[in-house]
Formats: structure tokens, sequence, C-alpha cells
């Protein structure tokens, strides 16, 4: 079974580095790549992971009729657990929508017992041309659970000299999506962009959820990291 896992791990994260790398190499328009730390994995007002992670996105997108359509990949690494986490995704954003479909994937590499099932979803988002730039997203789980996802968020970005600060709240109704039961939550972060170049940015957060569900409590975290865009 542990065989198994490994290489069931190692044929994903392949693909995904195959898929990634032909969309990067093959001419796409636009590109980042970005590494940071993470004071504990929280994603979608979860705690997947207490541990301090290792985190890295990978995408190449393409500009067709007015619409952004790429491919990315995600990759989460809890250096303590050896826990590996990575989402696979190919999305269209245009100028207020964007949809797609993602693979989720929770591994345990030296562990034979997976934490959470691997998942697929389809997403739908939209973004209103109005103050503090609304943003609805919809997700529905591909899984047996059938679970669902909605959130809606605020945020400003600020810019001072060569700084973005950008506050933003995000409140959010979890049906069944890798919880039990329904969980509603509130996210309040707050971002720091610093260019170093071009094509450098140096990126940090401060966050912290609260949970309107009484059976899970609230979660502070922050990230600081390097993205970089060519």
């Amino acid at each position: 079974m542990f065989l198994w896992r490994k290489m069931k791990l190692k044929n994903i994260l392949l693909t995904t580095a195959f898929i990634l790398s032909g969309a990067i190499f093959g001419g796409c328009a636009s590109h980042s790549m970005d590494i940071k730390r993470a004071s504990q994995y929280v994603f979608r007002g979860a705690q997947y992971n207490p541990n301090p992670v290792v985190q890295s996105t990978v995408a190449a997108k393409e500009s067709v009729n007015g619409a952004d359509v790429g491919v990315w990949g995600f990759a989460n690494y809890d250096l303590e657990s050896k826990e590996v986490d990575q989402i696979s995704a190919w999305g269209e954003t245009g100028k207020e929508t964007s949809m797609g479909y993602s693979f989720i994937g929770f591994y345990y590499t030296e562990s034979p017992l997976d934490l959470f099932p691997a998942t697929s979803e389809l997403y739908v988002g939209a973004v209103l041309s109005l103050p503090l730039t609304p943003t609805l997203l919809g997700v529905r789980d591909m899984s047996a659970t059938k679970g669902n996802y909605i959130e809606g968020s605020l945020e400003k970005s600020i810019s001072l000299a060569d700084l973005t600060l950008t506050p933003k709240l995000t409140f959010a109704k979890n049906e069944g999506y890798s919880v039990e039961g329904t969980q509603e939550y509130i996210e309040g972060s707050f971002g720091i962009n610093i260019p170093l170049t071009d094509n450098a940015i140096l990126e940090a957060s401060m966050n912290r959820v609260h949970n309107i569900s009484e059976s899970v409590g609230d979660l502070d975290y922050n990230t600081f990291g390097l993205k970089l865009e060519w």
C-alpha cells in the first residue's frame, strides 16, 4: 500500500511538471512562480497542517479573445511530517469572470495514511467593477462527498511609494468540502508587496480566520516569500 501511494504521488507530480513545463516553454504570453513560507497551512478557512510549511506555485497563461487561459500547479511541503499537497488546475479568466477545473491531492510521503482524500473541483468566479472590488467564488467538489464552497470578498490596493498594501476581508460558507457539516468563517488579511526588480516581488501577509462555526477555533497565520514574473 505504501509503495503504491509513493508511485501514485510520483506519477501525479511528474504529470503536473510535464504539463506546466510544456505551458511555460511552449510560448505562453506570461508566466509566474513563487515560493513562500507559511506559519501553518490554511486553505479556505480550514487548517490542513499546523506546522510551518513551504509552498510554491507555478503558472503560465495566454490571452485568447480577451481572456486569460492557462494552467498552474501548487505544492505544499511540510518539513516536519514530510507531507506533500498538490493542486493542478486549468482555468479561464476574463475581465470580470473566471472558471476552471482543479485536481487536489493530499499525500504523505512517509506515511501510508492520507489525511484528506484526493478530490477534483469545478469553480466559477466573478469580479465586480465596483469600489473595494467585490469578488464572488463558487466551488463544487466533484468527489463522493459533493461538497460546496461559496466565498465573497472585498479588498483595496493602496500604493505607498514602492509599496502596495492590500487589506482584504473574506466571507465564506463551506458545506462539506473537506470538512464535516457546515463551516462559516470570516477571514481578514493584510498583504504587503515590495518590488525588488521589474520581475521580482517580495510578498508578505498577516491573516486571521474567525470561524463562526462553534466547533472550529480561530486561526492566525502569516506568509513570507518571493514571486517572479516574466
